[in-house]
């Protein structure tokens, strides 16, 4: 009996399992802002490596998904970055901030149409 091939893609970080972008959507956007914010300042992997401390394997293992960094390790690549750390973590696709946003206006707009309560009652 012939094994079943495993797609071509990355290793999941949590071991053995293909690492699959769709499964793990935070940390795809993650890696696609860490590699948008480093090439946007003209930085090579090896120059944020020397400012960050990190080794380069670790490094290039962030941007294809092999790692998983800390939440100080994004603090610490936005700080190098001159970016905030939202900036890494945020998908520009969704704004789940502009819903909030919206949603809350709507209920203010709501209650300033509504007619007062009746006192009395």
């Amino acid at each position: 009996m012939e094994k079943p091939k495993a797609p071509a893609s990355r290793k999941d970080p949590r071991g053995g399992q293909p690492f699959d972008p769709k499964a793990w959507p935070e940390m795809e956007t993650f890696r696609l802002n860490l590699i948008k914010a480093r090439t946007a300042k003209d930085l090579s992997q090896r120059e944020l490596c020397t400012l960050t401390g990190l080794s380069q394997s670790f490094y290039s293992g962030l941007e294809t998904g092999r790692r998983n960094p800390t939440i100080q390790l994004v603090a610490e690549l936005a700080r190098h970055l001159g970016i905030p750390m939202t900036q890494l973590l945020h998908d520009k696709t969704e704004s789940p901030i502009g819903r909030e946003v919206s949603w809350a206006s709507r209920i203010v707009s709501a209650a300033r149409d509504a007619e007062p309560p009746k006192r009395g009652d």
